[in-house]
């Protein structure tokens, strides 16, 4: 299943709180009911990356230029914030994969950085969220 979750421009007090909405509604429908499970069996929050990446959130530290979101930083931060309300493992790897995004940006040359490879960030994404876009034995998908 291929992702082309559109969002108004955050920069603007409607984009804010369409991307800010999402991520209290992921965070209470979907992340939330799943993290007791995540702390109790110390597991990679599989299901709950797959509603994220879904949801394009996970191109937040990605580039505009590269089809990603390019989230200030004040908006970033809220949007993890609410994440890690549903689920704090989610929120912190989601946030470690953000800050490495950035970080290739600002530190890889423009040959070498994995989104100018020729495939979207949708499609190097879901492979981080392990391959979100197919379905497994024991999915909970949200939604």
């Amino acid at each position: 299943m291929a992702v082309e979750r559109k969002y108004a421009d955050h920069r603007t007090p409607e984009g804010r709180k369409e991307i800010l909405g999402v991520a209290d509604r992921l965070a209470k429908e979907c992340l939330a009911p799943r993290a007791a499970h995540y702390d109790a069996t110390a597991t990679h929050p599989v299901d709950s990356w797959r509603d994220v990446w879904r949801e394009g959130m996970l191109a937040m530290g990605i580039p505009r230029r590269f089809g990603g979101l390019e989230l200030d930083m004040p908006t970033y931060v809220r949007v993890i914030e609410r994440l890690a309300a549903g689920c704090t493992n989610t929120g912190m790897t989601v946030h470690m994969h953000s800050t490495v995004t950035r970080f290739i940006d600002a530190l890889s040359t423009e040959e070498k950085k994995p989104f100018t490879s020729g495939k979207s960030w949708r499609t190097e994404s879901s492979l981080v969220a392990g391959e979100a876009s197919q379905k497994r034995e024991g999915e909970r998908p949200c939604g």
